[in-house]
């Protein structure tokens, strides 16, 4: 397992997804870093890093959080943003605040590309993928192509990446949510998402207190990749809202 931490202030985990790696964090790290916050992304996909299973997500996460001086926030897109609520769910006093962003487990609409195809590792059905990711074509990242074509191609990976799509279609995410509502969280969504669409999580943010909800116009799958100065106007306020809130009850409890 590879990851970096970079920064000093408090930790926000980024989790990738089930086919991109932590580059996709790139821009949004590098702003949280400027706002004084330190920063923890993977090298690798979920498929390479957390195998095939929650347990081992879970495992790989603790063994993270153990570095952190203070409660972090977790940031995923896509799966990472499934596993990152699934984290939350076993571990709420661990974590100071949730995002999620594109996650599976509400309504998923067809990918545009068969997973046989995929499967050949041949560049032209990871465009295919990817394109239908990215809203902007002209913002299509070839280091996500290559990327799709390399994991889908890998046997072994093939198979952990079908395993997490199996387990992801069965997960009750509003069950989950009703468990977590002490807890801060922010969804933020492409408008124009084709593969988990924003509607669906708008409309359950709206039966929760605790939880935010925000859609960014012209933009798809992946926000932090597509706009990720827009993604930014989403989340530093709650970042900086949550973390002011932080000190204040550490302030005030007893000694």
């Amino acid at each position: 397992m590879q990851f970096k931490r970079k920064g000093n202030g408090t930790p926000i985990v980024f989790l990738p997804g089930l086919f991109a790696g932590g580059w996709i964090w790139d821009a949004v790290a590098s702003s949280c870093l400027e706002e004084g916050f330190s920063t923890i992304t993977f090298d690798d996909a979920i498929p390479v890093i957390f195998g095939n299973h929650f347990r081992q997500a879970i495992k790989v996460l603790d063994m993270v959080l153990e570095e952190c001086e203070e409660k972090p926030f977790l940031i995923g897109n896509s799966l990472g943003a499934l596993i990152s609520l699934h984290y939350a769910l076993q571990n709420p006093t661990r974590i100071q605040g949730l995002v999620m962003s594109g996650a599976p487990g509400l309504v998923e609409l067809e990918a545009g590309v068969q997973l046989s195809q995929l499967h050949t590792g041949e560049i032209q059905y990871a465009h295919a993928l990817v394109s239908n990711v990215i809203y902007d074509k002209s913002k299509i990242p070839q280091r996500g192509i290559e990327e799709v074509a390399r994991l889908f191609g890998d046997r072994g990976v093939f198979n952990n990446i079908a395993r997490w799509l199996s387990l992801s279609r069965k997960y009750d995410i509003p069950e989950a949510l009703q468990q977590l509502k002490a807890l801060p969280i922010h969804f933020i969504w492409g408008e124009h998402d084709n593969i988990t669409p924003a509607q669906p999580w708008v409309d359950l943010a709206g039966q929760f207190e605790n939880i935010q909800a925000s859609v960014i116009l012209e933009c798809g799958h992946s926000p932090m990749v597509e706009l990720p100065q827009s993604f930014l106007e989403h989340l530093l306020p709650t970042l900086h809202r949550c973390r002011q809130s932080q000190t204040r009850l550490l302030l005030t409890e007893p000694a």
